[in-house]
């Protein structure tokens, strides 16, 4: 659907430009990578592609779904910088905590960033309900978007870890001090304060 186009020249100027479809992708709510190889050539695209039919609740393609579940499974992930996945689970975690995280384990890249990483679907519901509960205890409007929203989730996914793994998360995410934090410790804050 980002393949289309409209011409600023001036000899053409708004003539629409759509050479893959992405019209009928677009009124079909279908998600299609332009060829085969697009998952291994920017493997992030796996995490993009899950985020955006999230975001906009349209289904992966088949041939698509098919490519995407090659590159998960043949560690396509892996060669990717941290910094990268960081900021895509940093956007996925912000705009679908809960489903984000169930969908990335669902499609299996939530283990390709760590193999021990799980979507506890009620741990990650008590958190969201803590944190809406202290929303409207002090009035924020904030969703789980605030700076340490994200690594929150993240944490919920890393709490079965040993803090050995939950370390090893955090180094190849590159978190900042202040994001390691909550990831280190498990949360053991925000568990103390839901039991």
């Amino acid at each position: 659907v980002n393949t289309m186009a409209i011409s600023l020249s001036e000899a053409d100027f708004g003539a629409f430009f759509d050479p893959h479809g992405g019209r009928d992708d677009l009124e079909a709510g279908l998600l299609r990578v332009m060829h085969a190889r697009s998952f291994a050539d920017d493997p992030t695209r796996v995490l993009r592609a899950l985020r955006f039919s999230l975001r906009f609740d349209y289904s992966i393609e088949p041939e698509t779904r098919g490519s995407m579940n090659d590159a998960i499974t043949g560690g396509y992930l892996d060669t990717v910088s941290g910094d990268r996945v960081r900021r895509e689970l940093t956007l996925i975690f912000t705009e679908a905590p809960v489903r984000g995280a169930v969908r990335l384990e669902t499609e299996g890249a939530l283990a390709a960033v760590h193999p021990g990483l799980r979507a506890d679907q009620s741990r990650l519901r008590d958190l969201e309900e803590l944190l809406a509960w202290y929303r409207d205890a002090v009035g924020a409007k904030s969703k789980l978007d605030g700076p340490a929203g994200w690594v929150m989730v993240l944490g919920c996914c890393a709490a079965q870890l040993s803090p050995q793994e939950r370390w090893q998360v955090a180094r190849h995410l590159r978190l900042s001090r202040a994001d390691r934090a909550p990831l280190i410790d498990a949360g053991a804050p925000w568990r103390k304060a839901i039991a």
